[in-house]
């Protein structure tokens, strides 16, 4: 954090500094959901067992974003309150852990691939919705340390003040998914949004982490 924005975040103006901090927060929210209905959108032309596909998959990028919002929280919170302190070694320890640990349970949850069949017919896919979900959860299981590695350095990111850097970063991803998405999936059918998705979170976890270098 530079001296700059530790100054406004801890002696600058209380209704300011929350608005700076909620307004970029608020426009990558409705740029996650404007591209998740967009996706919604291309498999629903599909057909209605790659639509139900997709909601069989919502159980498995729920556990996703759980383990990403849970670090990134948690650590974020602790970053917040060291850098308060001026505890700087400390705020980059723990920013560490929670990154270090969010790419490790993304990596277990990308294991899990060898054994979707059965964790797919768990959450409910029958005989005709299982090679739909089959297809579209193959890169959604690749995804995932991508996904919980941009959902924990976003919410550290936001706790040392640069909420602008992370909304720019899920915005360009959003878009970049929102192109991406029609085009593969004229190739790759259901199978393409889900590789959408997946170079989408690789494109935002490389912006997200390159303010740490």
């Amino acid at each position: 954090m530079s001296k700059d924005t530790h100054e406004t975040m801890t002696q600058g103006p209380i209704p300011r500094v929350l608005l700076s901090l909620a307004l970029p927060t608020m426009a990558s929210m409705l740029m996650t959901s404007i591209y998740q209905i967009a996706d919604t959108f291309y498999v629903a032309s599909l057909g209605t067992q790659a639509t139900a596909a997709v909601g069989i998959t919502f159980a498995l990028t729920s556990l996703i974003q759980a383990v990403g919002f849970t670090l990134g929280m948690g650590g974020g919170s602790l970053i917040s309150l060291s850098l308060g302190k001026q505890e700087k070694e400390r705020a980059s320890q723990i920013a560490s852990t929670s990154f270090y640990l969010a790419l490790l349970l993304g990596i277990g949850i990308a294991l899990a691939l060898g054994a979707r069949d059965p964790i797919l017919t768990l959450l409910g896919a029958d005989d005709q919705i299982l090679p739909y979900a089959r297809d579209y959860s193959f890169f959604l299981f690749l995804s995932a340390p991508l996904f919980t590695g941009s959902l924990c350095l976003s919410h550290l990111l936001r706790s040392e003040g640069h909420t602008g850097y992370v909304m720019r970063a899920i915005v360009s991803s959003g878009l970049l998914s929102l192109v991406l998405s029609p085009l593969l999936m004229r190739f790759l059918g259901i199978q393409g949004i889900s590789l959408a998705t997946l170079l989408s979170q690789l494109l935002c976890l490389c912006l997200l982490l390159y303010p740490f270098f």
